[in-house]
């Protein structure tokens, strides 16, 4: 406390320093939207009075420590609707974070909640505030016009025709931004082309629970939908992707909600040869946990002779000496946490 008015002093330092230094500390005071209204503000930061409370309506107001999402997460008690804002030294902004810290956090989370029982239910929307439009070519649509003093986007005190405006000062829309959902329901590898903003998350939220527009000028009135990002109708099995937070690379995949499995992948698929040597590839294996498989090859006892060199890696080298026929192969994989499992690949060599 500092007279009286509660002081978040948590800072981190990230790859662009510490967020003490740079900026307010991991807190900034005037990214916090919810702050401003009463419905959810929390001045003091007061804790929730337990667990199960997140959510629900006590001191917090609503308004909770980052590490309070992840606390409720665990205990089973994840609210319908949730924003969560990144600490300052990871949340994307220039002169404070660095993108590689941006995408801790992101994969940390999304991580966590598709790993977490409410993934098959669960819809992520990764959105920004600001971009300043360095880098965008196309000027979007003027959906809220403005003539006020501030005003310059069509000349002094004009953007669009401010005439038809309904709140003077809403200048927009400003420039492009990234949206993106990941969902067990989103449309994979699809992009999709309606104009939307931020308040169409806050649409897809009233219609979902059929709690009508927020009225008095909201911007929700004529904000794109997001649904055309989502197959409701026979989606809902995209599988969850675990990425390494440190890489962006992919570590596990899997479908369902039971969480991800240590699976054995072993190819090539009866493939047909005609040379007597070929490479196994176990690469495609994946670990429950992410972290490195250990990997042992073996021919069935059926399979006629065959030299095996680098059993114990992901893509040995084998020589057919058995002369034509089918070559089979197990792959057994472990985990570190001693889990196994097996899979076969079969080449058929001919003459």
């Amino acid at each position: 406390m500092n007279n009286g008015v509660a002081v978040c002093g948590a800072h981190h330092t990230g790859l662009a320093g510490d967020d003490a230094k740079t900026t307010s500390g991991d807190y900034i005071p005037h990214h916090q939207g919810f702050q401003y209204y009463k419905q959810t503000s929390n001045p003091h930061h007061l804790a929730p009075s337990s667990t199960a409370m997140i959510g629900q309506t006590d001191q917090a107001n609503h308004q909770y420590d980052l590490a309070d999402f992840f606390t409720a997460l665990a205990a089973g008690n994840m609210p319908a609707v949730t924003y969560l804002k990144a600490s300052a030294y990871q949340d994307g902004h220039a002169g404070y974070s660095d993108p590689l810290d941006e995408q801790t956090f992101l994969v940390t989370t999304i991580n966590t909640l598709m790993k977490s029982p409410f993934w098959s239910s669960t819809a992520i929307v990764i959105a920004y505030d600001d971009s300043d439009g360095f880098y965008d070519h196309v000027v979007g649509p003027i959906v809220s016009p403005s003539a006020v003093s501030d005003d310059q986007l069509d000349g002094p005190g004009i953007c669009g025709t401010g005439a038809n405006a309904g709140t003077q000062g809403r200048c927009g829309y400003g420039p492009r931004m990234p949206l993106l959902v990941i969902s067990p329901y989103a449309k994979a590898n699809y992009v999709d082309h309606t104009t939307t903003d931020q308040s169409s998350i806050l649409r897809f939220i009233e219609d979902n629970w059929n709690l009508g527009r927020l009225g008095n000028g909201s911007s929700d009135a004529w904000a794109g939908s997001l649904n055309g990002m989502f197959n409701f109708t026979n989606g809902g099995g995209n599988p969850a992707v675990l990425l390494d937070p440190n890489t962006g690379l992919v570590t596990t995949s899997f479908t369902g909600t039971g969480g991800p499995v240590t699976k054995a992948v072993a190819n090539p698929k009866n493939l047909f040869w005609t040379v007597v040597n070929i490479t196994l590839d176990g690469t495609k294996s994946v670990s429950a946990d992410g972290k490195p498989l250990t990997y042992a090859w073996t021919a069935v006892p059926s399979t006629p002779a065959v030299q095996i060199t680098g059993a114990n890696t992901a893509t040995p080298n084998v020589f057919l000496l058995g002369g034509p026929g089918i070559y089979n192969f197990t792959l057994t994989v472990t985990d570190s946490t001693g889990v196994t499992a097996t899979d076969t690949a079969t080449v058929n060599l001919i003459p």
